[in-house]
Protein backbone atom coordinates (compact mmCIF):
# COMPACT_ATOMS: atom_id res chain seq x y z
CA UNK A 1 0.00 0.00 0.00
CA UNK A 2 1.73 3.26 -0.94
CA UNK A 3 1.94 6.51 1.34
CA UNK A 4 -0.13 8.04 -1.38
CA UNK A 5 -2.81 5.48 -0.79
CA UNK A 6 -2.93 5.67 2.83
CA UNK A 7 -2.93 9.51 3.08
CA UNK A 8 -6.06 9.67 0.61
CA UNK A 9 -7.85 7.63 2.70
CA UNK A 10 -11.08 9.68 4.53
CA UNK A 11 -10.57 10.45 8.06
CA UNK A 12 -11.79 11.76 11.47
CA UNK A 13 -11.77 15.36 9.88
CA UNK A 14 -13.57 14.31 6.84
CA UNK A 15 -16.81 13.16 8.64
CA UNK A 16 -16.59 16.32 11.26
CA UNK A 17 -16.57 18.59 8.42
CA UNK A 18 -19.75 16.62 6.72
CA UNK A 19 -21.81 16.74 9.66
CA UNK A 20 -20.98 20.02 11.13
CA UNK A 21 -19.41 18.03 14.97
CA UNK A 22 -16.36 18.17 16.15
CA UNK A 23 -13.74 15.27 15.94
CA UNK A 24 -14.20 14.51 19.50
CA UNK A 25 -17.85 14.17 19.19
CA UNK A 26 -17.55 11.99 15.66
CA UNK A 27 -15.26 9.75 17.76
CA UNK A 28 -17.40 8.69 20.44
CA UNK A 29 -20.30 8.44 18.04
CA UNK A 30 -18.37 6.08 15.66
CA UNK A 31 -16.92 3.90 19.53
CA UNK A 32 -20.33 3.51 20.66
CA UNK A 33 -19.65 5.68 23.72
CA UNK A 34 -22.42 6.99 26.23
CA UNK A 35 -23.42 10.86 25.76
CA UNK A 36 -24.42 10.61 22.41
CA UNK A 37 -27.83 10.45 20.94
CA UNK A 38 -29.16 7.45 18.38
CA UNK A 39 -30.28 10.31 15.91
CA UNK A 40 -26.46 11.54 16.24
CA UNK A 41 -24.70 8.29 15.91
CA UNK A 42 -27.05 6.97 13.29
CA UNK A 43 -25.94 10.43 11.28
CA UNK A 44 -22.11 9.71 11.94
CA UNK A 45 -22.32 6.49 11.16
CA UNK A 46 -23.97 7.45 7.57
CA UNK A 47 -21.17 9.75 6.43
CA UNK A 48 -19.09 7.72 7.47
CA UNK A 49 -20.28 4.81 5.52
CA UNK A 50 -20.87 7.25 2.56
CA UNK A 51 -17.03 8.96 2.52
CA UNK A 52 -15.38 5.38 3.50
CA UNK A 53 -14.17 5.89 6.83
CA UNK A 54 -12.94 3.24 8.51
CA UNK A 55 -11.69 3.70 12.07
CA UNK A 56 -7.64 2.76 11.63
CA UNK A 57 -5.91 2.80 15.34
CA UNK A 58 -4.64 -1.25 14.87
CA UNK A 59 -3.76 -0.88 11.07
CA UNK A 60 -0.94 1.97 11.87
CA UNK A 61 0.25 0.04 15.11
CA UNK A 62 0.74 -2.99 12.82
CA UNK A 63 2.28 -0.28 10.19
CA UNK A 64 5.12 -2.03 8.29
CA UNK A 65 4.06 -5.55 9.12
CA UNK A 66 2.63 -7.91 6.76
CA UNK A 67 -0.77 -9.56 7.57
CA UNK A 68 -1.29 -13.08 7.82
CA UNK A 69 -4.91 -12.99 7.65
CA UNK A 70 -7.86 -13.39 5.46
CA UNK A 71 -10.98 -12.20 6.19
CA UNK A 72 -14.47 -14.28 4.75
CA UNK A 73 -17.48 -12.55 4.85
CA UNK A 74 -20.32 -15.22 4.85
CA UNK A 75 -24.12 -14.87 5.10
CA UNK A 76 -25.61 -17.97 6.91
CA UNK A 77 -22.72 -20.53 8.41
CA UNK A 78 -25.28 -22.64 9.53
CA UNK A 79 -25.87 -24.21 6.32
CA UNK A 80 -22.98 -27.34 6.48
CA UNK A 81 -21.95 -25.94 3.18
CA UNK A 82 -20.17 -23.21 4.49
CA UNK A 83 -18.43 -25.82 7.04
CA UNK A 84 -17.09 -27.91 3.89
CA UNK A 85 -16.61 -24.83 1.86
CA UNK A 86 -14.32 -23.19 4.66
CA UNK A 87 -12.76 -26.39 5.45
CA UNK A 88 -10.86 -27.04 2.25
CA UNK A 89 -10.07 -22.87 1.85
CA UNK A 90 -8.74 -22.89 5.25
CA UNK A 91 -6.74 -25.87 5.04
CA UNK A 92 -5.12 -24.43 1.86
CA UNK A 93 -4.34 -21.38 3.76
CA UNK A 94 -2.63 -22.70 6.33
CA UNK A 95 -0.45 -25.18 4.57
CA UNK A 96 0.79 -21.64 3.60
CA UNK A 97 1.23 -19.79 6.80
CA UNK A 98 -1.91 -18.22 6.62
CA UNK A 99 -4.92 -18.10 9.14
CA UNK A 100 -8.87 -16.86 8.56
CA UNK A 101 -11.09 -14.83 10.09
CA UNK A 102 -15.04 -15.58 9.93
CA UNK A 103 -17.49 -13.06 9.47
CA UNK A 104 -21.23 -13.90 9.22
CA UNK A 105 -23.65 -11.15 8.58
CA UNK A 106 -26.57 -13.58 9.50
CA UNK A 107 -27.57 -12.97 13.27
CA UNK A 108 -30.75 -14.43 14.55
CA UNK A 109 -31.84 -16.05 11.42
CA UNK A 110 -31.77 -13.12 9.08
CA UNK A 111 -29.08 -10.95 7.31
CA UNK A 112 -28.51 -7.23 8.75
CA UNK A 113 -27.17 -4.03 6.75
CA UNK A 114 -26.11 -2.38 9.18
CA UNK A 115 -24.26 -5.33 10.93
CA UNK A 116 -22.70 -6.05 7.34
CA UNK A 117 -21.24 -2.93 7.35
CA UNK A 118 -19.89 -3.16 11.14
CA UNK A 119 -18.27 -6.45 10.20
CA UNK A 120 -16.85 -5.45 6.88
CA UNK A 121 -15.31 -2.02 9.01
CA UNK A 122 -13.76 -4.49 11.97
CA UNK A 123 -11.92 -6.59 9.14
CA UNK A 124 -10.61 -3.85 7.26
CA UNK A 125 -9.48 -1.87 10.58
CA UNK A 126 -7.41 -5.27 11.09
CA UNK A 127 -5.40 -4.69 8.66
CA UNK A 128 -6.11 -7.80 6.89
CA UNK A 129 -4.34 -9.38 3.95
CA UNK A 130 -7.56 -10.12 1.67
CA UNK A 131 -11.24 -10.53 1.80
CA UNK A 132 -13.00 -13.29 0.20
CA UNK A 133 -16.70 -12.76 -0.10
CA UNK A 134 -19.53 -15.92 -0.56
CA UNK A 135 -22.67 -13.91 -1.24
CA UNK A 136 -23.94 -10.29 -3.12
CA UNK A 137 -22.12 -7.87 -0.29
CA UNK A 138 -24.14 -4.60 -0.33
CA UNK A 139 -22.92 -2.23 -3.14
CA UNK A 140 -21.53 0.91 -0.48
CA UNK A 141 -19.42 -1.77 1.15
CA UNK A 142 -18.09 -3.53 -1.74
CA UNK A 143 -17.20 0.06 -2.53
CA UNK A 144 -15.50 0.69 0.44
CA UNK A 145 -13.40 -2.73 0.33
CA UNK A 146 -12.19 -1.80 -3.36
CA UNK A 147 -11.63 1.99 -2.35
CA UNK A 148 -8.59 0.44 0.50
CA UNK A 149 -7.01 -1.58 -2.01
CA UNK A 150 -7.32 -5.30 -0.29
CA UNK A 151 -7.23 -8.19 -2.58
CA UNK A 152 -11.15 -9.81 -3.33
CA UNK A 153 -11.60 -13.20 -4.45
CA UNK A 154 -15.38 -13.87 -5.18
CA UNK A 155 -16.41 -17.78 -4.01
CA UNK A 156 -19.45 -19.32 -4.71
CA UNK A 157 -20.87 -16.36 -6.74
CA UNK A 158 -19.67 -13.85 -8.97
CA UNK A 159 -18.97 -10.17 -8.98
CA UNK A 160 -21.50 -7.79 -10.20
CA UNK A 161 -20.41 -6.42 -13.65
CA UNK A 162 -18.31 -2.84 -12.43
CA UNK A 163 -16.59 -5.57 -10.42
CA UNK A 164 -15.60 -8.20 -12.81
CA UNK A 165 -11.71 -7.55 -12.90
CA UNK A 166 -11.58 -9.20 -9.79
CA UNK A 167 -11.23 -13.26 -10.08
CA UNK A 168 -14.42 -15.53 -9.00
CA UNK A 169 -14.78 -19.14 -8.51
CA UNK A 170 -18.39 -20.66 -7.93
CA UNK A 171 -20.41 -23.73 -9.34
CA UNK A 172 -21.80 -23.59 -12.29
CA UNK A 173 -25.35 -23.05 -11.08
CA UNK A 174 -27.34 -23.07 -14.16
CA UNK A 175 -25.59 -26.21 -15.84
CA UNK A 176 -26.73 -27.98 -12.70
CA UNK A 177 -30.24 -27.22 -12.43
CA UNK A 178 -31.09 -28.19 -16.10
CA UNK A 179 -29.18 -31.43 -14.93
CA UNK A 180 -32.11 -31.40 -12.32
CA UNK A 181 -34.41 -30.80 -15.17
CA UNK A 182 -33.65 -33.21 -17.67
CA UNK A 183 -33.93 -35.69 -15.33
CA UNK A 184 -37.24 -34.77 -14.14
CA UNK A 185 -38.68 -34.72 -17.67
CA UNK A 186 -36.92 -38.57 -18.16
CA UNK A 187 -39.35 -39.50 -15.15
CA UNK A 188 -42.44 -38.21 -17.34
CA UNK A 189 -42.88 -35.13 -14.32
CA UNK A 190 -44.65 -32.28 -16.00
CA UNK A 191 -45.90 -29.94 -13.21
CA UNK A 192 -42.66 -28.40 -10.67
CA UNK A 193 -41.44 -26.59 -8.40
CA UNK A 194 -38.82 -24.52 -7.38
CA UNK A 195 -37.69 -23.94 -3.96
CA UNK A 196 -35.36 -20.94 -4.05
CA UNK A 197 -33.81 -18.52 -1.09
CA UNK A 198 -34.42 -14.61 -1.26
CA UNK A 199 -32.35 -13.39 -4.35
CA UNK A 200 -30.15 -11.38 -2.88
CA UNK A 201 -27.65 -14.80 -2.64
CA UNK A 202 -26.46 -14.15 -6.09
CA UNK A 203 -26.28 -18.06 -6.70
CA UNK A 204 -30.54 -17.97 -6.81
CA UNK A 205 -31.01 -16.20 -10.23
CA UNK A 206 -29.37 -19.05 -12.34
CA UNK A 207 -30.20 -22.12 -10.62
CA UNK A 208 -33.75 -20.75 -10.94
CA UNK A 209 -32.73 -19.56 -14.25
CA UNK A 210 -31.69 -22.83 -15.71
CA UNK A 211 -33.78 -25.11 -13.86
CA UNK A 212 -37.17 -22.97 -15.50
CA UNK A 213 -35.41 -22.44 -19.41
CA UNK A 214 -35.06 -26.54 -19.26
CA UNK A 215 -38.24 -26.69 -18.14
CA UNK A 216 -39.82 -24.75 -20.95
CA UNK A 217 -37.80 -26.74 -23.41
CA UNK A 218 -39.09 -30.17 -21.86
CA UNK A 219 -42.58 -28.55 -21.82
CA UNK A 220 -43.35 -29.08 -18.17
CA UNK A 221 -44.80 -25.62 -15.94
CA UNK A 222 -42.73 -24.20 -12.85
CA UNK A 223 -44.19 -23.11 -9.48
CA UNK A 224 -41.30 -20.53 -7.52
CA UNK A 225 -41.54 -20.46 -3.94
CA UNK A 226 -39.24 -18.34 -2.22
CA UNK A 227 -39.02 -18.57 1.19
CA UNK A 228 -36.28 -17.48 3.76
CA UNK A 229 -32.61 -19.49 3.51
CA UNK A 230 -33.54 -21.71 6.46
CA UNK A 231 -35.55 -24.53 7.45
CA UNK A 232 -38.43 -22.68 9.19
CA UNK A 233 -39.56 -20.45 6.36
CA UNK A 234 -39.17 -23.13 4.22
CA UNK A 235 -41.81 -25.47 5.43
CA UNK A 236 -44.38 -22.36 6.47
CA UNK A 237 -43.68 -21.46 2.14
CA UNK A 238 -43.88 -25.20 1.33
CA UNK A 239 -47.05 -26.16 3.78
CA UNK A 240 -48.86 -23.46 2.51
CA UNK A 241 -48.32 -23.98 -1.42
CA UNK A 242 -49.29 -27.62 -0.38
CA UNK A 243 -52.08 -26.79 0.96
CA UNK A 244 -53.23 -25.03 -2.78
CA UNK A 245 -52.02 -28.25 -4.52
CA UNK A 246 -53.41 -31.34 -3.98
CA UNK A 247 -51.75 -34.08 -4.56
CA UNK A 248 -51.27 -35.28 -7.96
CA UNK A 249 -51.50 -31.91 -9.36
CA UNK A 250 -47.43 -31.28 -8.71
CA UNK A 251 -45.11 -34.11 -9.29
CA UNK A 252 -41.56 -32.63 -8.95
CA UNK A 253 -39.77 -30.01 -6.41
CA UNK A 254 -36.20 -28.68 -6.69
CA UNK A 255 -34.77 -27.40 -3.40
CA UNK A 256 -32.02 -24.67 -4.23
CA UNK A 257 -29.97 -26.06 -1.07
CA UNK A 258 -29.83 -28.44 1.93
CA UNK A 259 -31.75 -25.93 4.47
CA UNK A 260 -34.90 -25.50 1.49
CA UNK A 261 -34.30 -29.64 1.62
CA UNK A 262 -35.22 -29.74 4.72
CA UNK A 263 -38.16 -27.40 5.33
CA UNK A 264 -39.68 -29.27 2.48
CA UNK A 265 -39.06 -32.89 3.51
CA UNK A 266 -40.76 -31.50 6.40
CA UNK A 267 -44.01 -30.07 5.01
CA UNK A 268 -43.99 -32.94 2.59
CA UNK A 269 -44.02 -35.48 5.99
CA UNK A 270 -46.92 -33.89 7.44
CA UNK A 271 -48.80 -33.43 4.29
CA UNK A 272 -48.67 -36.99 3.99
CA UNK A 273 -46.65 -36.88 0.62
CA UNK A 274 -44.02 -39.03 0.09
CA UNK A 275 -40.75 -38.30 -1.86
CA UNK A 276 -39.97 -40.81 -4.41
CA UNK A 277 -43.19 -42.13 -4.81
CA UNK A 278 -45.93 -39.51 -5.31
CA UNK A 279 -43.37 -36.60 -6.40
CA UNK A 280 -39.76 -36.57 -7.15
CA UNK A 281 -37.42 -34.09 -5.11
CA UNK A 282 -33.78 -33.40 -5.98
CA UNK A 283 -31.88 -31.05 -3.66
CA UNK A 284 -28.80 -28.87 -4.65
CA UNK A 285 -25.58 -30.11 -2.90
CA UNK A 286 -24.50 -33.02 -1.29
CA UNK A 287 -24.48 -33.61 2.35
CA UNK A 288 -22.79 -36.28 4.79
CA UNK A 289 -26.45 -37.80 5.36
CA UNK A 290 -28.25 -37.68 1.91
CA UNK A 291 -27.64 -41.53 1.21
CA UNK A 292 -28.98 -42.73 4.81
CA UNK A 293 -32.57 -41.06 4.70
CA UNK A 294 -35.23 -42.69 3.46
CA UNK A 295 -35.54 -42.08 0.93
CA UNK A 296 -32.33 -41.64 0.35
CA UNK A 297 -31.44 -37.97 -1.34
CA UNK A 298 -31.16 -37.23 -5.48
CA UNK A 299 -28.60 -34.24 -5.21
CA UNK A 300 -26.63 -31.40 -7.35
CA UNK A 301 -22.94 -32.48 -6.33
CA UNK A 302 -21.20 -28.96 -6.85
CA UNK A 303 -17.62 -30.04 -5.49
CA UNK A 304 -17.99 -27.25 -3.02
CA UNK A 305 -14.18 -28.85 -1.21
CA UNK A 306 -13.14 -28.57 -4.68
CA UNK A 307 -14.13 -24.68 -5.18
CA UNK A 308 -12.47 -23.62 -2.06
CA UNK A 309 -9.07 -25.38 -2.68
CA UNK A 310 -9.02 -23.61 -6.36
CA UNK A 311 -10.23 -19.97 -4.85
CA UNK A 312 -7.12 -20.58 -2.04
CA UNK A 313 -4.85 -21.57 -4.87
CA UNK A 314 -5.43 -18.33 -6.66
CA UNK A 315 -5.62 -15.90 -3.60
CA UNK A 316 -2.25 -17.11 -2.76
CA UNK A 317 -1.20 -16.62 -5.96
CA UNK A 318 -1.87 -13.10 -5.75
CA UNK A 319 -0.96 -12.68 -2.44
CA UNK A 320 2.72 -14.14 -3.86
CA UNK A 321 2.56 -11.68 -6.77
CA UNK A 322 2.73 -14.53 -8.88
CA UNK A 323 1.75 -13.67 -12.66
CA UNK A 324 2.09 -16.79 -13.93
CA UNK A 325 -0.44 -18.32 -11.24
CA UNK A 326 -2.60 -15.90 -10.45
CA UNK A 327 -6.31 -16.31 -11.24
CA UNK A 328 -6.79 -12.72 -13.05
CA UNK A 329 -10.11 -11.11 -13.98
CA UNK A 330 -13.34 -13.26 -14.39
CA UNK A 331 -14.83 -16.38 -13.18
CA UNK A 332 -14.04 -19.80 -13.33
CA UNK A 333 -17.44 -22.15 -13.08
CA UNK A 334 -17.25 -25.88 -11.41
CA UNK A 335 -18.94 -28.51 -13.24
CA UNK A 336 -21.54 -30.25 -11.09
CA UNK A 337 -22.86 -33.68 -10.80
CA UNK A 338 -26.25 -34.99 -10.42
CA UNK A 339 -25.81 -38.12 -8.12
CA UNK A 340 -28.90 -40.22 -8.50
CA UNK A 341 -30.42 -42.13 -5.63
CA UNK A 342 -34.51 -42.35 -4.26
CA UNK A 343 -36.32 -39.21 -3.93
CA UNK A 344 -36.09 -38.43 -7.20
CA UNK A 345 -38.22 -41.68 -8.33
CA UNK A 346 -35.59 -44.11 -8.97
CA UNK A 347 -35.51 -47.42 -7.55
CA UNK A 348 -38.29 -47.04 -5.19
CA UNK A 349 -40.16 -50.17 -4.45
CA UNK A 350 -43.98 -49.32 -4.96
CA UNK A 351 -46.83 -50.89 -3.37
CA UNK A 352 -47.38 -54.06 -4.54
CA UNK A 353 -44.04 -54.79 -4.66
CA UNK A 354 -43.13 -53.13 -8.39
CA UNK A 355 -40.05 -51.15 -8.52
CA UNK A 356 -40.20 -47.17 -10.15
CA UNK A 357 -38.08 -46.93 -13.23
CA UNK A 358 -34.77 -45.65 -13.17
CA UNK A 359 -34.98 -42.11 -15.29
CA UNK A 360 -32.03 -41.41 -17.30
CA UNK A 361 -29.47 -38.71 -16.58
Amino acid sequence: MTADRESARPTLRDVSRRTGLSVYSVSRALKGEKGVSDETRARVQAVAREVGYVANGLARSLKGNSSRTIGILASGTANQYYATLLGAFDQALRDAGYHSILADTMADGSYGREREYRLVSALLEQRIAAIVVTYSLAPDNLRLITEWNIPLIFVDCVPPRRYDRYPAVASDNEQASRQAADHFAAHGYRHWAFVGYPKRWSSRLPRERGFTEAAARHGATVDVIESGNDPASTYQEVSRYLAAHPAGTVDAIYCANTPLLQGTLRALREDGRRAGTELGVIAFDEFDWASLLQPSITVIDQHIEDIGRDAAARLLAELADDPEAAAGPGARLVSPTLIVRQSCGCGITLPGGSRAATAGP
